[in-house]
């Protein structure tokens, strides 16, 4: 039986006042707002393993009495710029006023970062073509204040050539991670920095798991193979999955969309970095 998908930005109760956010409450109408896991099954990760990975908290009314809407992951490309995807910059898209994204960065415990940033959401840059729908074209940018890279927990990830053909890594290993809880029903744990590893699978075997038209070439799909499930879920969305190529960490995806069924039941849809390097250069270059 085909899925459907949701988002995997974790999104709270508080904004459920908007149309917008009622729409993702009810794709996720079988797990509590208020309960956002992300690596299932996953390992816990040490500083400096993963330098580039950032934690993304979504705030609504920014300086005036701030709301906490949601978080997702997201990665340093540059001295000052973050790619994550567009849903998770599209959270405060609502008419919120003043919404703020505030960027940690530096540790894998939440809340002690060696470095934040605020970021207004006229420095954040969703994609043109961005369906929400559908997740289609799902990759945005924020422009940050200068990161310090004189600490080795904090760099940037170098990015996956342009126009590198996805179906070169079918078969290999992506590396994921994300903050928060280990399991869908869990009680919640430390907001510890968790990875994995997922498998590549081909473009058509993923189309076969979800309703059709939902699962685009501008995407690829990873799964865990044999129990027990490891998975990105909600909270992950823009989290980095990244491959070993030339001896070098890259960015090849963003995690983008899961199953309705449950984070676990079907394939995660990745955002291809390939495919967006050119729109990224083009925006870093204007602004």
């Amino acid at each position: 039986m085909r899925a459907i998908i949701v988002l995997l930005a974790a999104v709270f109760v508080s904004v459920s006042s908007s149309s917008y956010f009622k729409s993702l409450l009810d794709l996720r109408q079988e797990i509590s707002p208020w309960v956002s896991p992300r690596i299932i099954e996953g390992q816990a990760t040490s500083d400096g393993q993963f330098p580039y990975q950032v934690l993304i908290v979504v705030y609504s009314n920014g300086f005036k009495k701030p709301i906490v809407v949601g978080w997702c992951g997201g990665a340093i490309i540059a001295d000052q710029w973050v790619v994550t995807t567009s849903h998770c910059l599209a959270l405060c898209k609502d008419g919120s006023e003043f919404p703020v994204f505030y960027i940690e960065a530096g540790s894998v415990r939440a809340g002690q970062a060696r470095q934040t940033t605020s970021v207004l959401s006229t420095d954040a840059y969703l994609h043109p073509d961005f369906d929400p729908d559908y997740f289609w074209n799902d990759i945005g940018l924020l422009k940050t204040k200068p990161f310090d890279f004189s600490t080795p927990f904090v760099q940037p990830i170098a990015l996956v050539a342009a126009g590198t053909d996805s179906t070169m890594y079918e078969g290999l290993y992506i590396t994921i991670a994300g903050f928060g809880y280990t399991s869908t029903s869990g009680p919640p744990s430390e907001q510890i920095l968790f990875t994995h590893y997922l498998k590549v699978i081909s473009l058509q075997s993923c189309q076969e798991k979800f309703a059709a038209g939902i699962v685009q070439d501008t995407v690829f799909c990873a799964s865990d193979l044999s129990p027990p499930i490891t998975a990105t879920c909600y909270g992950d969305a823009g989290g980095p999955a990244a491959m070993e190529m030339s001896g070098v960490m890259t960015l090849v995806g963003l995690a983008s969309f899961a199953s309705k069924k449950g984070c676990d039941q079907a394939p995660q849809g990745f955002t291809d970095v390939a495919q967006y390097v050119k729109w990224i250069g083009k925006m870093m270059a204007k602004h």
